[in-house]
């Protein structure tokens, strides 16, 4: 918590030492699906570095955070919003609206790869080598893991042609990919969904895990925990100096010790033909729902 503290007092020292003529700045961040954006000492630190590196630039910034999606998107369509960081599952399920609207995107990177895998992971020797052996067993995923659940739903609806609700026997929610991972390892779950970046990292970390579970099926690199959009109508000088700024916020200090905190590494730009393979996928899985029916639409 000291180490909170320092940060929150050299921000705070060093943001009040830019003065001038400012452009308005509009953010907005959607808490549910990501994770840390609604714990109040992250979101203090995170306001006060955007503060900071925004008035170097000559921003005045302005964040909300909004608790759900329909409010955020609401309020990005009419331009209440220059630009909004919300869960991908969110975009997906709203780019007819979100995409005429955007100028452009990026990405938050969690590991070295700009995109992640997701897999499913039980141990080795139980009667689960593929997606048809996951009748009646109980799965484990990180809570607001919304891409994990769609890419289970998916990965059922094409082996088994029926939703996962009817096929698995539970699917329960824990804190953390850790949890998910020793859950299963213990006995306590039979599989875990999670990005094939975190089983690396937490296999890393202890290697019995490595040794005793292995992932019996896997998507491609598609995913990225959060994805951002600026708005079209956003003035054109300020777009520029929000660049400069996703460019170099992981670079300084403070933004790395906050980057730090929230197991962040960089922002990515991105082009938007980087997210036809992720709307192809998403596309596909919206046929299979029309086939063999929809997932509970709980958001």
């Amino acid at each position: 918590m000291s180490v909170l503290k320092n940060l929150l007092f050299l921000l705070v020292f060093s943001s009040s030492l830019f003065a001038s003529e400012m452009v308005n700045g509009k953010m907005g961040i959607l808490t549910d699906g990501i994770t840390h954006a609604s714990d109040r000492d992250y979101g203090i630190i995170f306001n006060l570095l955007l503060e900071k590196l925004s008035a170097q630039e000559n921003i005045k910034s302005h964040l909300s955070y909004y608790n759900k999606a329909s409010f955020i998107i609401k309020d990005f369509r009419n331009h209440e919003l220059d630009y909004m960081a919300i869960n991908p599952i969110f975009y997906l399920q709203n780019q007819e609206v979100l995409d005429p609207l955007t100028s452009y995107f990026w990405s938050v990177r969690k590991y070295n790869e700009k995109f992640q895998k997701i897999i499913i992971v039980v141990r080795k020797g139980d009667a689960v080598s593929s997606i048809s052996d996951l009748k009646d067993k109980k799965v484990l995923i990180k809570k607001n893991n919304y891409i994990g659940e769609l890419v289970l739903d998916k990965a059922i609806l094409e082996k088994a042609q029926v939703p996962s609700r009817y096929y698995i026997k539970k699917l329960e929610h824990v804190k953390s990919d850790l949890a998910a991972v020793l859950k299963v390892y213990f006995h306590q779950g039979d599989v875990a969904l999670i990005s094939e970046n975190a089983f690396d990292l937490i296999s890393e970390m202890n290697p019995a895990i490595k040794k005793n579970l292995v992932s019996i099926y896997h998507t491609e690199n598609l995913f990225m925990p959060i994805i951002s959009l600026v708005h079209i109508k956003t003035s054109p000088q300020l777009l520029p100096k929000m660049k400069n700024i996703l460019k170099h916020i992981h670079l300084s200090r403070e933004g790395k010790n906050v980057f730090d905190f929230i197991k962040m590494q960089e922002i990515d730009i991105l082009d938007k033909k980087e997210l036809i393979p992720l709307k192809n996928y998403y596309n596909e899985y919206l046929i299979l729902q029309e086939k063999y029916g929809k997932f509970d639409e709980k958001r």
